[in-house]
Order: structure tokens, then sequence, then C-alpha cells
């Protein structure tokens, strides 16, 4: 495993697993390109942007805050527990997460979790196991200030507590 600075984030390779967390705008084109194998023929992305309104309140903006090596030691667990559930028995399953902090306006990209597997069924499942167990346990918080106001909006912890 290496670690480095990438731009003004943090990436850790994994063999060839994409992992990034950083304040720059997420490029979807490399989070795409870093996928590239052409024995694996499924490739599942999925953006997730900032959306105004929520809960029926204008929303100018996301705060996001984290642990840098913390949220990178975490997807390093997603990407391999992706890798073990539908990498089939030779365990061929490349993984793409990539995860904005700081401010993030409405419309743009947040999170970008991308997965390259033999078959689509794979990618598709290993993608959305992968979306839904980042937003539940990467240590990543997040204030939404709008017109009423500034408030953490509640994440859900591992043991299932709301935090």
């Amino acid at each position: 495993m290496t670690q480095g600075l990438d731009v003004d984030g943090v990436r850790r390779e994994r063999g060839r697993d994409d992992l990034w967390v950083g304040t720059e705008p997420i490029d979807v084109a490399r989070v795409a390109a870093a996928l590239e194998d052409e024995s694996l023929g499924g490739v599942a992305l999925f953006l997730g942007r900032v959306r105004s309104p929520n809960d029926g309140q204008v929303v100018s903006h996301l705060d996001y805050e984290g642990y840098d090596a913390m949220i990178l030691a975490t997807m390093a667990s997603l990407a391999d527990e992706a890798r073990t559930a539908y990498g089939g028995t030779d365990g061929r399953l490349l993984v793409a997460i990539h995860h904005r902090l700081g401010r993030v306006r409405p419309g743009e990209v947040s999170m970008a979790v991308a997965v390259a597997a033999a078959h689509r069924a794979a990618a598709l499942a290993a993608c959305a196991a992968v979306v839904e167990e980042a937003k539940r346990r990467l240590p990543i918080w997040k204030l939404e200030v709008g017109d009423g106001g500034a408030r953490y909006v509640a994440g859900v912890a591992v043991a299932g507590e709301v935090l």
C-alpha cells in the first residue's frame, strides 16, 4: 500500500482501487478511468450530489468535515468487503470511492462510487452496497446551511445509533 497527497486531497492506492478524499471538486472522468480493465465488463457509477431544497428548506451549501486517515481506512475496508462479496471466485473487482470535504453547493458532486466487475449484476450490486455502507460508516459529518439556518444532518453509525 502506498499513501500520498493528490492535488489537495489524500489518496491511498490499494492494488488498483482508487480511494480519495479532499476539498477539490470530484473529477468524474478520473473516477471512471481508474477502473479501466478489459477483463471487467460491467461498470457501475453512482454520483451523490447536494440537493436543494431538502426537507422543504432551500439549501445554500453543505459543509463536510472528516478525519482523512480514518475515512481512507474505512474506504479500504468497504472495497475489500465488496470484493469478497461480489468479486466471484477469483475476487476480480475494482472499486473507486471519492468523497469531497469542505463546502459543497447544490448540484455539485459530494461522493462518487464506481465498481468494475466481470458482469453487470455484480457491478450494480457491489456499487449499491458500497454506497449504502459508505453513507453509514464513513466518519464524515455534514452541516446543512440554508434559509432555515444551519443543522447537522444526522448520520447512522455502524452500531445503528443516530449521530
